[in-house]
């Protein structure tokens, strides 16, 4: 999954920062296993990329929902509670 992160984060991705990157993978697909009741990450791996992708773009701005800058403006949501509404809307959470 790491590589296919790198690709789509492009130029956006800063090689120094590989062990971030690793360490959200890690973060992000154990809260996904979690929530979704898995312990297999296989049908996750689309949620889970795109989820890692946005939480290392929002990086520096933790906790913001906005950000005005020079009259451009950008709106924040949180990784994770998307990532959990995904597996939910695609049928991906087990209920034990």
């Amino acid at each position: 999954m790491l590589e296919k992160v790198i690709r789509q984060l492009g130029d956006n991705y800063d090689r120094q920062d590989n062990q971030v990157l690793i360490d959200l993978i890690e973060n992000t697909t154990y809260s996904a296993l979690s929530f979704a009741n898995k312990t297999n990450s296989d049908d996750l791996e689309d949620i889970i990329a795109r989820c890692v992708i946005a939480r290392y773009l929002q990086r520096g701005g933790e906790g913001s929902t906005s950000l005005n800058e020079l009259g451009k403006s950008s709106s924040f949501y949180d990784p994770i509670e998307r990532m959990q509404q995904e597996i939910i809307l695609q049928g991906k959470r087990r209920i034990c």
